[in-house]
Order: C-alpha cells, then sequence, then structure tokens
C-alpha cells in the first residue's frame, strides 16, 4: 500500500544526515513519494481474441499506488490544464546476491542497468500515465522532464520520489 513519506528530493546516492522537510505542497510544485514496486509500462502480451495484456504483473499495483498517493496530496485549486515538467527517482532495493556477510560486496554495480527492472523510459511511462486526470488531463502536458533509477540507499524503502512543476507558475 502506498504511503507519503516526508522527504527530500534525491537525485543523486548521496545520504544526507539533515531531517526531512515536510512535502512540498506550494503553488505550482507538487513533491511526493510513492512506496512500492516501480514497473514499467509498454510491452504487452496478445492473449488471443484480441486481448492484450501488460507483461509485467507489477504494472497495475503500482499505478494504482501513484494516482492513491496523488489524489490524496493534490492542492485545492491546482490547474490540471497548465503545461508541466515532471521529475521523478525511481528507487530499486538490492538483490541479496550484492550483499556478504560484511555488507555490499565490492563487486556490487554502482548503478541500476538490470532489465528486470525495467528500461527508464518504460517505468516513466506508468508513472506519467498513473498521474493522467489527477494532477495533469493528459501526460501530453508534460513539456520538460528529468528521470533517474538507482538502488536504494541503506534505510530507503524501495518507490519513486516524483516532483510535478506548473511552468506556468501559481494560478
Amino acid at each position: 500500500m502506498s504511503t507519503l513519506e516526508a522527504e527530500q528530493l534525491v537525485w543523486l546516492p548521496v545520504p544526507s544526515r539533515a531531517p526531512p522537510p515536510a512535502p512540498e505542497r506550494g503553488p505550482g510544485v507538487i513533491r511526493f513519494t510513492v512506496i512500492g514496486r516501480p514497473a514499467p509500462q509498454g510491452s504487452k502480451k496478445f492473449m488471443g481474441a484480441g486481448v492484450m495484456v501488460e507483461s509485467s504483473i507489477w504494472v497495475a499495483p503500482w499505478r494504482v499506488d501513484v494516482k492513491h498517493v496523488a489524489l490524496r496530496i493534490v492542492p485545492a485549486g491546482w490547474d490540471l490544464s497548465h503545461p508541466m515538467e515532471l521529475r521523478v527517482g525511481f528507487r530499486f532495493k538490492r538483490p541479496a546476491g550484492h550483499y556478504g556477510k560484511r555488507g555490499l560486496k565490492p563487486s556490487a554495480p554502482l548503478h541500476l542497468t538490470s532489465r528486470l527492472n525495467g528500461d527508464l523510459s518504460k517505468l516513466v511511462r506508468s508513472t506519467e500515465d498513473s498521474l493522467t486526470g489527477v494532477l495533469y488531463n493528459d501526460d501530453s502536458q508534460i513539456v520538460s522532464m528529468v528521470a533517474t533509477k538507482r538502488y536504494c540507499l541503506e534505510g530507503e524503502a524501495q518507490g519513486a520520489v516524483i516532483e510535478l512543476v506548473d511552468v506556468c507558475g501559481p494560478a
């Protein structure tokens, strides 16, 4: 289930020692965290009789999690018709094989490039589609985007930090 965490939007894997600020809900900016397993959207399987289904079983739960949190935090008066900038940082758990008896193995990869977690564009697709009708009318309104994916730092839950900026500013 999704939970809203108060946290700072962090793009680089650098731990912060300062307490995180409250979620920003000010005019023109919405920032929130979704806890769950991010899932790529894009590949579909043909089931016969004209039926197509997502190839990832994680897409539907992820989209529900994102939408659920967004519905809880959208401020009154948020204009869904403006052009938006989307910033999203995806975080994934490291596989158990990355750890040894003394913690993270020196041979563990620094960057998340595994195909098992999906490519970045498909992760963004599932997330931006989840926000359609909640934070904007259509994902075609996204005119600028920054997206990253990485392994969780110690103490972090997997999920995504999402920031949406109304490029027209406050209403």
